[in-house]
């Protein structure tokens, strides 16, 4: 199935879907639970290994963009073709990554070429292992102090790439989501990188 996402420019796709930053919301949990359901209903129990709750959304307290991200681990014998056809069937856009862990997929939904339409999610497809979005998650979970200051780098990053100041003592959120509507992709990847730094060192000292 085409994606037609994918014929568009880097300036097009961030014009339509701006970078949010959101305070938690109790809600998160609830659609990470009802989007699992429907993941489990589409591609059955014996062709999943694991599926976790990953991203900023999964932590309690936690400035966070509004997507649902989810960690799915399938088994390495699972028919990769009728998978993606089910995940297609079940209202996701399917999305190679070259450079990502193999089976190298991510599924994609909320995504249209209008804009965001309902909840956003995105599901990351992995054979099982021993992955860092876990680790990482379960210890901001279990050291609050850690996750506020977390919150704090994304934030301030985020007020960095559009050139804004970084409020002083502290930023603060409404809560409204905060909304950037126009961002360049190499910018994001900078943001990016400073945000799994900061994971990496999280994780060297567990």
């Amino acid at each position: 199935m085409n994606n037609p996402l994918q014929k568009m420019t880097n300036e097009e796709l961030w014009a339509l879907f701006p970078i949010i930053l959101s305070e938690h919301r109790a809600e998160w949990t609830k659609f990470y639970e009802q989007e699992k359901d429907t993941i489990i209903s589409a591609l059955g129990t014996k062709n999943i290994s694991r599926i976790n709750h990953i991203g900023s959304t999964s932590v309690p307290g936690l400035i966070a963009k509004p997507t649902i991200d989810i960690l799915l681990e399938i088994p390495t014998d699972a028919d990769i073709p009728s998978l993606t056809a089910a995940l297609i069937s079940a209202g996701y856009i399917c999305n190679t990554q070259p450079n990502n862990p193999a089976p190298h997929l991510m599924f994609m939904k909320g995504y249209t070429p209008q804009g965001f339409r309902g909840q956003a999610v995105h599901l990351h497809v992995r054979f099982p292992g021993d992955w860092d979005e876990l680790y990482f998650r379960d210890y901001l979970r279990s050291h609050p102090e850690t996750a506020k200051s977390y919150g704090k780098l994304t934030f301030n990053s985020a007020m960095n790439m559009i050139g804004m100041p970084t409020p002083r003592p502290k930023p603060t959120l409404s809560k409204r989501p905060l909304v950037w509507p126009e961002r360049k992709w190499e910018t994001n990847t900078l943001h990016r990188q400073r945000l799994y730094k900061q994971r990496d060192s999280v994780k060297y000292h567990l």
